[in-house]
């Protein structure tokens, strides 16, 4: 019988694909060889048929899960968001974003995870650079990962310079207009400082080596930042500090119903990191009068004792004197 597609073996469809391709490659180049005016449309149908090889999105399938949106969010008893804070290198986003990420867990309960923007390039981004090409693949796929984080019903806190807007435009409508449920809230706060109070901080040394050359298309300095032009959140970092800018997040939060209420509790919560409940007994722990159940001291009498001498009342009769 015959074999179908559906019945090869993965290495032989690869292997017949590549022998298909190397053979398109060989006419096509024949082609241009007899051609000579015509090369640069050569060119062009091999880049083409490349393309539509390597695409495998035309292969892909959605799978849905078995749960809502809603459902999920009832049973996690939270909602999932992004928080996109944005702004100048030394601006404080990373500072803010860690104590946002410390008060959502401890203070309210809520699962919240921070994606930073130079913690993902030692893993998924390790691979691109700071050209304006790079950054816009960076943004995209912080974006996405975002968007699964919110869609998980947590919230997500990004923490990137992202200085274009149309990547920041970009990664709200990812969430807008995902079909899981109505969309997913995206929440951008512009962590504004002057480039002048942000170079003189420069806690990295980076605005000091961009000033020498020594980083090229450094943002702020010899790269654009385009600022937001309608954050939810826009906090002015030089003026406040960062539990003022943070409360300041939350208090946006709590307005748009995105978090459980403040007065939230966990179980197990202690209020601070030497508390000790007064009824607390540590599992080793063995007071000065603990006696064992089997324990008997060296002077102990059963109840049931009868000592060799013993003569019962009834039957006592003294020697006669």
């Amino acid at each position: 019988m015959p074999m179908i597609e559906g019945d090869l073996e993965p290495s032989a469809i690869a292997t017949r694909s590549r022998d298909e391709y190397q053979r398109k490659v060989g006419s096509i180049l024949f082609a241009a060889l007899l051609m000579r005016p015509n090369i640069s449309f050569a060119v062009w149908r091999l880049v083409r048929f490349n393309q539509n090889t390597s695409h495998s999105g035309q292969n892909i399938t959605y799978h849905a899960s078995a749960i809502t949106r809603t459902e999920r969010s009832r049973l996690r008893n939270q909602s999932g968001l992004t928080i996109w804070l944005t702004g100048l290198s030394a601006s404080g986003k990373s500072t803010i974003a860690v104590e946002l990420e410390h008060h959502l867990l401890s203070k309210r309960g809520v699962a919240a995870y921070r994606l930073d923007g130079d913690n993902i390039r030692f893993g998924l981004n390790k691979d691109l650079g700071f050209s304006e090409k790079d950054r816009n693949e960076n943004i995209r796929r912080i974006a996405e990962v975002a968007k699964l984080f919110a869609d998980s019903a947590s919230v997500a806190i990004t923490s990137f310079i992202s200085p274009y807007r149309a990547d920041r435009d970009t990664a709200r409508k990812l969430h807008q207009e995902d079909g899981g449920g109505g969309g997913l809230p995206f929440v951008e706060v512009f962590v504004d400082v002057p480039v002048e109070v942000a170079e003189r901080r420069d806690p990295k040394g980076l605005y000091k080596k961009a000033r020498e050359g020594v980083i090229k298309e450094f943002t702020g300095i010899s790269a654009p930042y385009e600022a937001p032009l309608a954050p939810e959140v826009h906090i002015r970092n030089h003026e406040v500090s960062v539990q003022q800018a943070v409360a300041q997040i939350i208090a946006y939060l709590d307005e748009k119903n995105y978090l459980p209420k403040k007065d939230y509790v966990p179980k197990d919560y202690l209020p601070k990191e030497d508390y000790v409940p007064k009824e607390y007994v540590p599992k080793e722990y063995v007071p000065k009068d603990y006696v064992p159940k089997d324990y008997l001291p060296k002077d102990y009498v059963p109840k049931d004792y009868v000592p060799k001498d013993y003569v019962p009342k009834e039957e006592y009769h003294p020697k006669e004197e």
